[in-house]
């Protein structure tokens, strides 16, 4: 492996091995950071480092400082847009100045997060075009490709888009009459209960975390859990912890409608998809549930069969 990913690995990962999971969450932002806002000699000098030509704590600091700024300017942007946004059905819509075209992925994904539907964010290329972002909840890029209104390149939920501008109001009026179910349907490995979520199996989750991704979805699993108890942690950003049974659920990336949504669920019993995990803290190693998707219920269907007895 690269010696220089190695190191940003290791500095980075919190003590985790590498992993596409490792990799996508703390070492690839940063790298991206430096060729979106950094200068042609920032990227120069990542290039080197790279290489292995120059000292591998300079280059991380560079990296570091330029996901920062980063951090800082789409937070300042998003801030701005959500002010004068587009709100529609299915979608939400941002156009945004040239100067920050970097970041139309970036703003596409924290507005989908905040608004739980596909978010177009777009600038003007020329005075006829429209070129951008979207980021959606589902795969939508055959429903736009077939729709002869714009042009996506990339993935299924997040990919590059050019729209003419004489298309704008058609489009926009046309996918808002599409019937597009923004939550989508997810697959669960089984239901079961949050005492069955034990060390073994976050390790075993943990073990196989490099086989995961495209063509092989990492394993999640259903539950439900019974009036849990329920923290909500404001920082820079906002994390939820739901704990039942000694397990810790937790949930990244709060948006502030959300927590308070947490806040006012005390009592309620909360149906959640998770993957699975080990996290060490004061040198104890625990099993862990990352929280994928979440709802809030008065009580559990009384119909509902108990799957996990057949995955005992």
């Amino acid at each position: 492996m690269n010696e220089f990913l190695t190191y940003m690995v290791e500095k980075l990962g919190k003590g985790k091995p590498p992993s596409p999971t490792n990799i996508a969450w703390n070492v690839a932002p940063k790298i991206n950071a430096v060729f979106r806002n950094g200068t042609q000699d920032d990227c120069r000098i990542l290039l080197d480092g790279l290489l292995g030509e120059i000292d591998k704590d300079d280059c991380l600091k560079l990296a570091t400082r330029c996901h920062n700024k980063q951090t800082r300017e789409v937070k300042a942007l998003f801030d701005v847009v959500v002010n004068k946004l587009n709100i529609y059905k299915n979608c939400v819509v941002a156009m945004i100045d040239n100067e920050y075209k970097e970041y139309t992925g970036l703003l596409a994904n924290k507005l989908m997060s905040k608004y739980n539907k596909t978010a177009f964010v777009f600038r003007k290329l020329d005075p006829c075009t429209l070129l951008g972002s979207y980021r959606s909840p589902v795969d939508i890029i055959d429903l736009l490709n077939d729709s002869g209104l714009i042009k996506a390149q990339g993935h299924g939920c997040a990919a590059g888009c050019f729209l003419k501008v004489s298309n704008a109001k058609r489009f926009v009026k046309w996918f808002d009459e599409q019937q597009i179910d923004m939550a989508g349907v997810i697959e669960v490995a089984a239901s079961i209960k949050p005492s069955q979520i034990t060390h073994a199996l976050g390790q075993i989750c943990v073990d196989n975390e490099g086989i995961f991704g495209q063509g092989c979805p990492k394993p999640l699993f259903h539950c439900i859990l019974t009036t849990p108890q329920i923290y909500v942690y404001r920082n820079r950003s906002t994390t939820v912890k739901l704990i039942q049974d000694g397990i810790e659920f937790i949930k990244f990336f709060v948006n502030n409608e959300e927590a308070s949504r947490f806040e006012s669920a005390q009592g309620k019993f909360i149906e959640v998809v998770v993957s699975l995990g080990l996290n060490e803290y004061n040198g104890q190693i625990k099993p862990q549930a990352i929280i994928e998707r979440y709802e809030i219920i008065d009580k559990p269907n009384e119909n509902e069969i108990d799957w996990s007895e057949y995955f005992n």
